[in-house]
């Protein structure tokens, strides 16, 4: 087997801030404006100049870094525009498996937690984030296509299924595709924008609680039903962040945040991503089948998966992780279902979309604040625990 490129940490940096002021409510299903299927859902707060506006329906993504939001939910706010080369504006196209976003980057000041603690949460300083805006300042729109997995323009809130996208994945700055853009157009930087400007991971910007994050979610019976999870900013930092009896998974190499595993009944498969910004399973292989026109697949009674190796290692217990598929009827509007699954973009991967991470603690490590994992790396631990604390 390829070795993993670290081990897991033994040692987590301490905090002088009070325990449990580090948790925002998640939520997925219920009454929301965006009739999309396992979609969880946070509230941001972004300041400018001398006012601040909670933005809802913030989709929740450890698979992706940076703050990205729809300008039609901004509610008035103004933001200050980052430049480059002088006075070029900078854009972005950010990639996404459904498609891809593109705007202009902006300062603002994110606040993460709930506002009965206003002194924490807080980024330091100004924070670079993408605003989402077709028009800016130039539509640029077959460029961004034409590099996308899916030509789709996740541009407004009907097409993105939320106000925005929260990614709180490995990194603390995106390393995405960025445009000098004037009056004449917009064109690419072939050379890398500076760090500071690049779009931020806003957990890694936090003066405390800043090396990943932990998402929980309730087990699942399906429907409609709102459900309510908690984020936990750090790991290892507090007493409601522990690190432990977790199935460790460390990433094969650098860039791609996928690690070992091995699933009986689907041999092609060795790599595997954790990833909340995803609604289902996506795989090939185990004699599934879609029906003409779905996105989803409809096997003729629930298939039950059970991963024997996890980042390199067997598990023991043996039943740990185990996951299924059904069939999601068509006449069934049902906002959550944990059996969802779809095909993959490759053979050899296996996306763990949100309907993995009911029941369980999922952690995402930022690798540039864990000394001893570098790339980062991410974990599970079941049945949840954090819900009950």
């Amino acid at each position: 087997p390829q070795p993993p490129l670290c081990s897991r940490p033994s040692t987590f940096p301490s905090s002088s801030t009070p325990a449990k002021n580090n948790v925002l409510d998640i939520t997925v299903g219920g009454s929301h404006p965006y009739n999309n299927i396992n979609t969880p859902f946070v509230s941001v707060t972004i300041c400018g100049a001398s006012k601040c506006e909670t933005i809802d329906n913030i989709i929740l993504d450890t698979g992706s870094d940076g703050l990205r939001i729809l300008s039609s939910a901004l509610k008035g706010l103004q933001l200050k525009q980052e430049t480059i080369q002088g006075d070029q504006l900078l854009g972005e196209c950010s990639f996404f498996g459904s498609g891809y976003t593109w705007g202009g980057i902006y300062s603002a000041e994110v606040k993460l937690t709930p506002d009965k603690y206003p002194k924490s949460g807080h980024t330091l300083g100004s924070l670079p984030i993408q605003i989402i805006d077709q028009t800016f300042p130039d539509d640029i729109s077959s460029y961004c296509g034409n590099r996308a997995i899916k030509d789709n323009k996740l541009n407004t809130a009907s097409t993105l299924y939320g106000n925005g996208i929260l990614g709180v994945g490995n990194r603390v700055a995106d390393g995405g595709t960025y445009f000098a853009c004037s009056n004449n157009g917009c064109s690419e930087k072939t050379t890398s924008v500076p760090l500071e400007k690049q779009v931020k991971n806003p957990v890694a910007m936090l003066k405390s609680d800043n090396n990943g994050v932990i998402v929980s979610l309730p087990a699942n019976s399906n429907g409609n039903a709102k459900k309510t999870g908690k984020l936990t900013l750090g790991i290892g930092t507090q007493s409601n962040n522990k690190l432990e009896g977790e199935v460790f998974l460390p990433f094969l190499d650098q860039s791609s945040r996928e690690f070992q595993i091995k699933i009986p009944g689907l041999p092609s498969i060795t790599r595997g991503f954790l990833d909340s910004g995803t609604n289902f399973f996506g795989f090939n292989g185990g004699d599934m089948t879609k029906p003409s026109g779905s996105d989803f697949y409809c096997p003729a009674g629930t298939k039950n998966f059970l991963p024997t190796t996890w980042g390199g290692k067997d598990i023991d217990p043996p039943n740990v992780g185990q996951f299924s598929v059904a069939c999601k009827n068509e006449g069934e509007n049902n906002l959550i279902f944990d059996k969802l699954g779809g095909p993959s973009s490759r053979n050899n991967l296996i996306t763990f979309g949100l309907p993995f991470f009911f029941g369980r603690d999922v952690f995402t490590a930022i690798g540039e604040k864990t000394p001893s994992c570098s790339v980062g790396y991410v974990a599970f631990r079941e049945p949840v625990k954090l819900l009950t604390n």
